[in-house]
Parts: C-alpha cells; sequence; structure tokens
C-alpha cells in the first residue's frame, strides 16, 4: 500500500523513498494528510511482484512448469502454435539470446485496464488494475485467471491521467529482475539468478495511450508505430487515417486507381516504423517544455505525451505495445457493419463524399412532418444534443440509396438468413437479428460475427459489388489474423492480403469508417511472425480477471481495499494448494502433467455427457463398411489377409476366406482376421476434443432433436474428392485385433461446391449423396460446423470449415 498525491488532475507522486515524510506534495503542494489528523487523504495498492516470483520457484509443481518451455524443438512444419514455438521466444532463450538458455528466467507480459466495480450503477467510478502474466507456463495454464498477477491497483473514482507515479514500484521491481535476483529453485534444489523482461504489454488502445504517455486513436499521429500522419475533415469533424496503398509494392496496380480519397496515383513508400531513440527524445522534449502550447505543438507532431516509466527499462520500446486483437477486430467490423445498416449512414457522412458518390447525395432538403411545429431548441447542452439526434434521424430517412447501406428489404433478408444458422454447442451466439435493429454483441462475438462466415453468408448478394467485396475480403483477413495457428508460408501472402482489405474499405466506403483501428490491421501480420497466434497477445484473460476483480469489491466505500484483500487471501490460498500445505488438496499434477493439447495436437475422447453411453450390436450393412475401414487403416490386417488367402488358394479351396477350413490350426489373430469385426460394441452420443486447454464438444444427431444447436456436422478433406461434408449419427467403441478404436459413423451430405462469391461451400440437397466410408477415426474431421438452410432456395450452407488465405 502506498500514500500518493490527491491532486486528481495530476497524481504527482507516491510518498515514497526521498517524499516519505513530506506533508504536502513535492509538484503541486497539495496537502498529504486529511486536516484533522495523520490520515493519508488517499492510498495506493500495490502488491510486490519479486516475492511472489519467489514463492513460485519455492513450490515443486509451479517450478517445474516455469522451466517446461526450454529446450524445445522448433516446429519442422513452419507452423507456430504456441508461443514456445515463437522466433521471439528462440531469441530470448537461444544461444547469444537475452537468457542464454536458462529456463527458470521469466518473460512477462503486462496488461492495464479500467473498470466500473459497481456495474454501472455509479457509471462515474473508474479504478485500473495492472496485472502481469507469466509466459513460461504451458499454453494450458498461462491463460488462466489463477496464474495472472495483479501488481498495481490505481484507485478512482476518476480514471488516471498520468499512470507514471503508479508504475513507479513495479518499474523498479523489473529493474532489478533486469539485473538478476537470487532464488530457490525446488526443483533443482539450489539458488539461481532469476532475470526477467516485459515482452510485452498487452492493453487496447486507451490503455496504450495512457501506459505509453501517447495521443489516442483521434489524434493527428495517433498510431504509436509509424509515423503514418491523419488529416483532419472538417467534413467530418474527425481525424481519419488514409493512403494506404503506400503499403502496396511499387508496381501495384491499384497505386494508380482512382476512387480514393486522396485522387490521383500514390507514389509515396511506407511510412517508418517509431523507434525507441525517437519515442525517447520526444518524450524528454515534451516533459522539458515550459508552456502549454509548447507541449501541445510536440504531441500533435510526435504523438508523445512524455516519457513513460517503462522507458526505465533497456528492453523497452514502441514495439513492445502489440496491437490488440480482441478489441482490435470488435473495432474493425463494428465501423463498416453500422455504414451497412445504417447507424452512421448520415446525411454529414454523404457531403463528406460528393466527389467520390454524388449519387448518394440527397436530392431534396428533408422537411419535419405535417401537424407538428418546429421546435426552438433552449436550455443545457444535452437537450440540444439530442434535439440534435432527432434532426439528424429525420434527415437520414430522406437520403437515398448507397452502395454500402442495405436497403429495408434488404435488412430483412439479411435477418431472416441470420436466424437460419444453426450454431454448435459452446458457441456464444444469442442474437437472431442484427440488421433491421442493431442488437449489442460481446467482443467475442464480434470476432465470431466476422471470422466463422456468419457476416458473409448474411449478406451474399446485398450492397453494391465492391462494397460487398471489400467486406468479405475484411472478414477472410480477420480470419487469417485471428487463426489458432499461423503458417509461416502463408504470412506473405496474408501481409499482401491485410494491406489490399484496408485499402478496399478506403476506395469503397466512406472515409468516416477510416479510424485508427483500421489502419492498425497493417502492424499485426509483422507480430503474428515474432509471437506467435494473436490468442497470445489478446486480452480475453485479462478481462475474465477484471469480472474477477469487480466481483471481490464487497466494500463500496472502500472498493480498492476490499478488492485486494480477497484477492490476496484467493492467491494465498492458490499457493497452498500448489505446494500441498492444505489436507486433500496437493494438485501438483494439474502442473507437472502432460496436458492434453498442449503440444497442439488435439486430443479425442468420448464421453458419457447428455446420455450414457449403450451396448450396441452394429448392423450387417455396417459391419461390411467397419471391415472396409479397418483394411484401409490397419497396417497389419492386409499382410495377413493375403498370407491366407494365398494359402487357401494353394489349398485349392473354392470357398469364401470365412468359411475355408485350414488344416493348420490357425492363431488367435488370424482366426479374428477370418471372423471379422464383431458386431459387439459400445455406442456413444457425445465426445470431446481437447486443444490448449480448450475443449470442443461434438454431438451426433440422435441427441439434438430440434435444438438451434447443432454439434454434429463436421467435414474432411477425402484424397481425390476435396471438402466433404456430413452428420455424426453415433460415435463408436469397438474392439478388434487386440486394439480399441473409436470411430464415428458419419451419414454423408451430397457433393459441396465452393461458392465463387463468398468462398463459402453450399450443397444442394437434393442431389444423391455419395457412397463415402461412414466410418470415420474419432477426432479425423473438423471442428463442429456452423450450417445454415437457404430460407430462399432450400440450399445448405456450411459456413466456417476453412479460411481461404490460409487453407485450413
Amino acid at each position: 500500500m502506498k500514500r500518493l498525491c490527491l491532486n486528481p488532475t495530476k497524481f504527482c507522486c507516491l510518498h515514497r523513498n526521498s517524499h516519505e515524510h513530506l506533508s504536502c506534495c513535492p509538484v503541486c503542494k497539495t496537502p498529504r494528510y486529511k486536516t484533522d489528523g495523520r490520515v493519508p487523504r488517499k492510498k495506493f495498492f500495490y502488491l510486490p511482484f519479486i516475492p511472489r516470483i519467489r514463492q513460485m520457484f519455492e513450490i515443486p509443481a509451479i517450478a517445474q512448469a516455469l522451466q517446461s518451455h526450454w529446450p524445445r524443438p522448433r516446429p519442422a512444419d513452419g507452423v507456430i502454435r504456441d508461443l514456445h514455438d515463437s522466433p521471439a521466444w528462440a531469441e530470448a532463450y537461444g544461444p547469444g539470446g537475452t537468457f542464454h538458455g536458462e529456463p527458470y528466467c521469466l518473460q512477462l507480459q503486462f496488461s492495464a485496464d479500467g473498470l466500473n466495480p459497481f456495474n454501472l450503477l455509479r457509471s462515474s467510478y473508474s479504478m485500473w488494475p495492472g496485472s502481469v502474466k507469466v509466459l513460461n507456463l504451458p499454453a494450458a495454464q498461462r491463460n488462466k485467471v489463477e496464474h495472472l498477477k495483479v501488481v498495481v491497483v490505481i484507485p478512482g473514482p476518476r480514471e488516471p491521467k498520468n499512470v507514471n507515479p503508479y508504475m513507479e514500484p513495479f518499474v523498479e521491481e523489473l529493474k532489478q529482475l533486469e539485473v538478476g535476483v537470487e532464488m530457490y529453485d525446488a526443483t533443482r534444489n539450489a539458488v539461481v539468478t532469476v532475470r526477467a523482461e516485459v515482452m510485452m504489454n498487452v492493453m487496447d488502445y486507451p490503455g496504450q495511450s495512457k501506459v505509453g504517455r501517447t495521443k489516442n486513436a483521434g489524434a493527428i499521429s495517433g498510431c504509436n508505430k509509424c509515423w503514418i500522419d491523419g488529416q483532419y475533415s472538417k467534413d467530418l469533424t474527425k481525424v481519419i487515417y488514409v493512403g494506404h496503398r503506400r503499403w502496396l509494392p511499387p508496381e501495384h496496380p491499384v497505386r494508380q486507381a482512382a476512387g480514393f480519397p486522396e485522387a490521383g496515383p500514390e507514389n509515396r513508400s511506407a511510412p517508418l516504423s517509431k523507434t525507441r531513440e525517437e519515442m525517447l527524445t520526444y518524450g524528454r522534449i515534451y516533459d522539458e517544455a515550459q508552456t502549454t502550447s509548447l507541449k501541445n505543438l510536440i504531441s500533435k507532431a510526435t504523438g508523445k505525451m512524455g516519457v513513460e516509466e517503462f522507458y526505465r527499462l533497456k528492453t523497452h520500446g514502441p514495439e513492445k505495445f502489440v496491437p490488440e486483437p480482441m478489441h482490435l477486430s470488435t473495432d474493425v467490423i463494428q465501423k463498416p457493419f453500422r455504414q451497412v445498416n445504417g447507424e452512421d449512414d448520415t446525411r454529414k457522412i454523404r457531403l463528406a463524399e460528393k466527389q467520390r458518390f454524388p449519387e448518394t447525395m440527397p436530392t431534396t432538403q428533408a422537411r419535419p412532418s405535417k401537424g407538428k411545429k418546429k421546435k426552438v431548441v433552449c436550455g443545457p447542452a444535452s437537450r440540444v444534443a439530442d434535439s440534435t439526434k432527432v434532426a439528424d434521424s429525420t434527415k437520414r430517412s430522406a437520403l437515398p440509396p448507397a452502395p454500402w447501406a442495405l436497403k429495408k428489404s434488404e435488412k430483412v433478408t439479411a435477418d431472416n438468413r441470420l436466424a437460419s444458422i444453426k450454431f454448435p454447442v459452446g458457441f456464444e451466439w444469442n442474437s437472431k437479428g442484427m440488421f433491421v435493429k442493431f442488437n449489442y454483441l460481446k467482443s467475442h462475438q464480434w470476432k465470431e460475427f466476422a471470422t466463422k462466415g456468419i457476416f458473409i453468408y448474411s449478406i451474399r448478394g446485398l450492397l453494391g459489388d465492391e462494397q460487398r467485396r471489400s467486406l468479405f475480403k475484411l472478414c477472410e483477413v480477420l480470419g487469417a489474423l485471428t487463426h489458432p495457428a499461423v503458417y509461416t508460408a502463408k504470412m506473405e501472402e496474408i501481409k499482401t492480403a491485410t494491406i489490399e482489405c484496408v485499402v478496399l474499405l478506403e476506395q469503397n466506403f466512406p472515409r468516416h469508417t477510416m479510424v485508427m483501428v483500421i489502419h492498425q490491421l497493417i502492424h499485426i501480420p509483422e507480430y503474428l511472425e515474432r509471437y506467435g497466434p494473436a490468442r497470445e497477445f489478446w486480452m480475453f484473460v485479462f478481462e475474465q480477471l477484471m469480472h474477477d476483480i469487480a466481483r471481490r469489491v464487497t466494500n463500496k466505500r472502500y472498493p480498492e481495499a476490499s478488492a485486494v484483500e480477497s484477492y490476496s487471501l484467493s492467491e494465498c490460498y492458490r499457493a497452498m494448494k500448489h505446494s500441498g500445505s492444505l489436507p486433500g488438496t496437493a494438485d501438483q499434477s494439474s502442473l507437472t502433467s502432460h496436458h492434453p493439447g498442449n503440444d497442439g495436437t488435439a486430443t479425442f475422447t468420448l464421453t458419457q455427457k447428455k446420455r450414457k453411453s449403450t451396448p450396441h450390436k452394429i448392423p450387417p450393412q455396417q459391419l461390411e463398411e467397419l471391415t472396409k475401414y479397418h483394411m484401409a487403416t490397419n497396417p497389419r490386417l492386409k499382410p495377413i489377409v493375403r498370407s491366407l488367402q494365398r494359402e487357401k488358394s494353394e489349398s485349392g479351396s473354392s470357398q469364401p476366406l470365412k468359411a475355408w477350413k485350414p488344416s493348420r490350426a490357425l492363431t488367435e489373430e488370424e482366426r479374428e482376421v477370418i471372423n471379422g469385426p464383431s458386431s459387439d460394441a459400445e455406442k456413444f452420443y457425445v465426445a470431446e476434443k481437447c486443444l490448449y486447454g480448450k475443449v470442443t464438444e461434438y454431438r451426433c444427431e440422435e441427441v439434438e432433436g430440434t435444438s438451434r444447436k447443432r454439434s454434429s456436422f463436421v467435414g474432411k478433406d477425402i484424397d481425390g474428392i476435396g471438402p466433404c461434408f456430413g452428420r455424426i449419427q453415433y460415435f463408436l467403441r469397438h474392439h478388434f485385433m487386440g486394439k480399441e478404436t473409436d470411430l464415428a459413423y458419419v451419414k454423408w451430405l451430397p457433393r459441396a461446391e465452393r461458392d465463387e462469391e463468398t468462398n463459402l461451400f453450399v450443397i444442394d440437397t437434393d442431389l444423391p449423396s455419395p457412397p463415402h466410408q461412414p466410418f470415420i477415426a474419432a477426432g479425423d474431421f473438423s471442428h463442429p460446423l456452423l450450417t445454415a438452410t437457404d430460407p430462399d432456395d432450400g440450399k445448405f450452407w456450411v459456413l466456417n470449415y476453412d479460411n481461404v488465405l490460409i487453407g485450413q
């Protein structure tokens, strides 16, 4: 716990070290104590980080998990499935790296975000926890809330304007860890020198601006990655970011194309990246400036508003602030979507596009409806603003059709298609309509809306051709950028597609769409190449921690104190549990044992959920198919069959192999081969796949009934045919030749064709089904598929089988 200056606009310093005995703030002279004694006027909660790291190394289970990441071979197939497979990890722990192969040295991830602990009952309250993820832990463990370490809790009720004083004690501990701190390692039974560095800072853009002391997304120099300059639009009264053709290759034909906000050919090269030295210099110049006007000039030109505390660390730079995919993908898809459904399609936006889209300009001036007198608005600014919204909505109805906006009938069509989609179990979706009436979605749902084919399927054939093509490209790019694996061989193609996607949005949508979040797409591929899949640097687990902290607030008068007290107790309990100090709660195996799916290989299990397994007699026709399956997949079976066939032929017998009786005694294995697979099996109705700690549930058609949830449709690439789709009828556990085999029995759908416009798969269900092998090894098929039956023509659509940019 630290005492701090109470000045609400500055939060100048903590009363510690040289300021510990002062009674007033040395900067703004605000009194430190209340007038009635030596009670601090404000407190700041800091939870020391090094003692808790020391505690982790003293617990054998955790210490072993922290060091299990290295040495680690690089993936032979060029696919990065985990942060520990990434080039950045190899650079840190490889020969000549930061840690010289010492696996007990730590890579950290820092995040800070604001939350309202009172669930909007007091909407003005904002407290800011800052937390650390220890990246050395296996994927299934490091992405659990219980393994995050809260280090700072910046108090409310107002959000901080300057977070440097609050970050000071944490950065001091990080400086100690840069040099090295001696700790006892329980796995080595020795003292080791543990070093650590912050590999990346994961925050939304407002959080990056506060911690990084930079201008926010609406500034002229708002990008903290490159030197692109925003343009202030007088028509829109906002800053927009255009000119993304600069990232295209010099010979690309779109550089010479028309229809862009910046008319004429584009001959400029891409802006340079911002460097540590530049940002540190500009930050110091800003801090040393004596006047507000000079500070404003510096911040407008450079985007810097001072030097952040993290610059006291040797390895910190602007590249440490990664583009956060969770919030970014949400905002990126929301921006054009609000144009599509008309939420942001206003007269002001149309006027800004009178040169590029003259056909969308209103031909008549909107008039108030008859019988109602025009009101003269007088009073508070809030009432004036409300009346402006009403007037603007009146004008919106007078706007002619635009290629980027759906007509009323098209909105109904899109909503009908959306309502026809069947979602798998566990797919968080509760909205049956998005277009006629705009509905609230969570960040994760917006990502799924864009990347799982939902948006593409809903608007196919609607909007203008170029606008529709731009949105399809955007959805494909977002799907590739948030894919659970990074295919290094495809990265150049993904980079090019990302640039082309942003360029298409700039060309075919109003410039109102081109805000900072759209520009940030350009920078994501380089972080995927360096750190691996997007899940390694998104905020989902930190958002869960925010919810957990808000839940721990039990005292409305002292929210931070009650949350910190509850969190500290729970952390103490977890440490005792993992160390085995509590009777019956030793949970060391959960950290030290192999976790299914941690190595990027999915594990598939038949379960007793929903309905218990039952004995099953395989019908004769299916038994023949099962025999064919074993012949095709069991390498031991074919040689035995050939040997028996040859022996039967030499004996002169013309009987079928199953009826043949040889003169010699058969082995048990040969007898089983002759008799064929048994018809006795165990039937299951539910199965689960585990990958990186995430469990996906499959169900068979029999247990789904009429539910809107469908987890039985799957796909599989069949050699010589391509992607085929079917519905799981049941799961089977069968014994043959001394081996237990888990299978799925699939009823195949007619041949699928890839739709040329959407790149989704469409099936004409009136065609006959192909004679594919119905038995498939459990898990040898795709994830549960989103499917839809078109309400207009009855065709069957598969929405999320693959991503065309990746081919997976």
